[in-house]
């Protein structure tokens, strides 16, 4: 009976030791924080557009012809490769519904 108290003793002293351990990293590092906070402070700036001032996208328009120009020459294949098949489509579909329009008029 008394190694078992002894034991609990030595137990309930260990927890209370690393209590006060916690605790003292726990101030440390809330301080250590804090000093952090104070040492560099932040400045806020507020930036604001008027509304008459504002243009909007005043690149997006500006030479568009001679945008599209240099992306089809640049990309010449890739549009080859992907008009066609939507082109070939489409009057493929056209032709068919023009052909079956004209097998019940007779």
């Amino acid at each position: 009976m008394r190694g078992q108290a002894a034991l609990h003793w030595r137990l309930a002293r260990a927890y209370v030791l690393q209590l006060i351990l916690a605790v003292a990293l726990l101030r440390d590092s809330r301080r250590d924080i804090e000093y952090r906070m104070a040492k560099a402070r932040m400045k806020v700036v507020i930036y604001s557009l008027s509304p008459f001032q504002q243009k909007v996208m005043p690149g997006l328009w500006k030479d568009f012809t001679g945008k599209i120009h240099q992306k089809v020459t640049e990309n010449w294949l890739g549009v080859v490769l992907l008009v066609t098949p939507v082109v070939g489509t489409y009057t493929y579909a056209m032709n068919y519904k023009e052909q079956e329009k004209l097998a019940h008029r007779y």
